[in-house]
């Protein structure tokens, strides 16, 4: 009865989880929230189900009380959620890969998804009834097979090179444990449990492990490394767990590796000695510092990271459960997912060196984009432009323009700290620009002084492949289109004029709502569209037309745009 219950309940969970994935209203926190979901259910099943419960288990002679039978039969209910939550969550990534939103190209990216289907229907098969020794063969045969075509896939689309090798570390011991059932079934065959084969295999699993354990904070810590590394959150981490794993491993050995054997599927055997104790748990403590250093890291793409980790490290190596394969592998989904952008991520988020401007040389320049802007927009249009600035406290100033071009309104925001250009915000519509845009444009060239441009808000969409956009756009622009209007938005020669006076990020909202912004000095040059070097140095002729160029072509986009959004209306 309870292992039907189980099935519904698996049955139910996956198909609503596989609903929210096709549904095109998927908000991109869904995508962060669930491998979150199922880490604290795993962590609460590791914990009561794997730790407590056997641990508390009295002798066999003595009659378990009320408050153990109580806990045991919460530990249970916990392992067939997380079970039934691990199967809905590689669905869902599964959903991702076969639809393209994760990109790993259409070859590896169907085999991923087939191997992954076959994978989660012997996975769900194996929760419901015991499996039998071909069903398990079969499942770790298609967890190696999704691992191996993952890692082919991250490097095909040049991921973060650091978690790259971090993630082939991680996935070795995994792979390596396939082995033994393999040359027990086709290569020596029954020999291979008696010629000391399969203890080869698990030693040799159990130092790749320790490898993979010690080299996570330089393969996973947060960029840039000596800078993160400095915080103390990490460091007392790591000491707490190393301190608390040799106090216990001193007062109790016995008792130490049998929840290490329960809890992560590691045993260092009966009589271990004191240096193997010393690695392990330096490794411990290694991966406690960078799981922290990961989820306290302002770069949301490395919280994801240390969120895949920990589903790797909570599923543990032991693998004699379905749940530890299907969280092994939502983990290693979860760091795929995210190297393809903590990269670009972590690079925006770092500080820019902006010259600063005299207020005098400033209002010269805003006086003449003005003016050259109301000649451009031409007798017809009798409103002035309004121009209003705003000091605040700590040196920050803010001037707007407000005007109305082509019957759409305009709201240009310049915004300074301290005299240095920190930010351009140009907003043409009355409408929203709340939550995920219906398309946008992003310049993702790493400028010189190696920051890369942040992005615009998130959207559940795929960026466009290369070869759907114009030639000016394939080497430094990404494209999201949900509705697909870019063949309006970027036809004729519109192309061409956004990649050349395109420097940071412009996106549109459904009603037709455009909005760029422009970080200066993060990816976007100091020359366009604001003249910052010129001015800088006192030159106030600093020219005002790369900004009236870049309102101007806006404007053109505005105009597709508010028209696309009436349609869409």
């Amino acid at each position: 009865m309870g292992r039907h219950l189980c099935l519904l309940e698996l049955v139910e969970f996956a198909r609503f989880l596989l609903k929210m994935g096709a549904s095109s209203r998927l908000d991109s926190r869904w995508v962060t929230g669930l491998p979150l979901l199922l880490l604290m259910v795993t962590i609460a099943e590791l914990v009561i189900y794997r730790l407590l419960v056997p641990a508390l288990r009295p002798r066999a002679d003595v009659e378990p009380a009320l408050w153990h039978s109580l806990l045991t039969y919460i530990g249970l209910f916990l392992f067939y959620f997380a079970s039934a939550l691990a199967v809905g969550v590689v669905a869902h990534q599964l959903w991702n890969v076969a639809t393209g939103k994760d990109r790993f190209g259409r070859i590896i990216g169907a085999m991923i998804a087939s191997f992954g289907a076959g994978f989660l229907m012997l996975a769900s098969m194996s929760i419901v009834t015991p499996p039998s020794a071909l069903v398990t063969f079969l499942l770790e045969g298609a967890f190696v097979a999704v691992l191996f075509l993952i890692l082919i896939g991250q490097w095909q689309r040049r991921s973060d090179l650091g978690v790259a090798f971090g993630l082939v570390l991680l996935a070795l011991p995994l792979i390596v444990h396939f082995y033994a059932p393999l040359a027990v079934r086709y290569i020596d065959g029954e020999e291979a449990l008696f010629n000391g084969l399969t203890d080869r295999v698990e030693n040799t699993g159990r130092w790749l492990v320790l490898l993979a354990a010690l080299s996570m904070p330089y393969f996973f810590g947060a960029r840039p490394f000596l800078l993160r590394a400095a915080r103390l959150a990490p460091l007392i981490a790591a000491m707490i767990v190393a301190l608390l794993g040799a106090a216990l491993i001193r007062n109790d050995y016995e008792t130490g590796m049998v929840l290490a054997q329960n809890g992560l599927g590691i045993s260092a055997g009966p009589a271990a000695p004191g240096s193997r104790i010393a690695l392990y748990l330096l490794a411990l403590s290694a991966v406690a510092w960078t799981f922290v250093n990961c989820v306290t890291a302002p770069s949301e793409q490395r919280r994801n990271i240390g969120i895949g980790i920990a589903l790797i490290v909570g599923g543990g190596y032991a693998f004699s459960w379905p749940l530890q394969f299907l969280a092994g592998l939502a983990g290693v989904f979860t760091i795929a997912r995210a190297a393809n952008t903590v990269q670009a991520e972590e690079r925006s988020l770092l500080p820019a060196k902006v010259p600063s401007i005299d207020d005098e040389v400033w209002q010269d320049y805003l006086a003449r984009v003005v003016e050259q802007l109301q000649s451009a927009l031409g007798a017809g249009n009798d409103d002035p432009i309004k121009v209003l600035s705003i000091r605040g406290d700590e040196g920050q100033t803010r001037s707007y323009f407000v005007y109305e071009d082509q019957n759409i309104p305009v709201t240009v925001t310049m915004e300074r700290n301290c005299g240095s250009v920190v930010g351009l915000d140009v907003r043409c519509g009355d409408g929203t620009v709340e939550g995920q845009p219906i398309w946008s444009l992003h310049c993702d060239k790493i400028a010189d002084n190696g920051l890369m441009h942040p992005g615009p808000p998130k959207s559940t969409s795929a960026p466009l492949d290369a070869e759907d956009l114009p030639a000016s756009l394939r080497d430094h622009f990404a494209v999201f289109d949900k509705a697909g209007w870019s063949k309006a938005l970027l036809a004729g020669d519109l192309a061409e004029r956004l990649a050349a006076r395109m420097p940071g990020w412009v996106a549109c909202w459904p009603d037709g709502t455009l909005r760029l912004q422009v970080y200066p000095g993060r990816g976007a040059s100091l020359n366009e569209p604001i003249p910052i070097l010129p001015l800088a140095s006192g030159n106030e002729t600093g020219s005002p037309e790369g900004m009236v160029l870049l309102l101007e072509l806006l404007i053109d986009v505005a105009i597709l745009s508010h028209g696309l959004g009436e349609k869409n209306s």
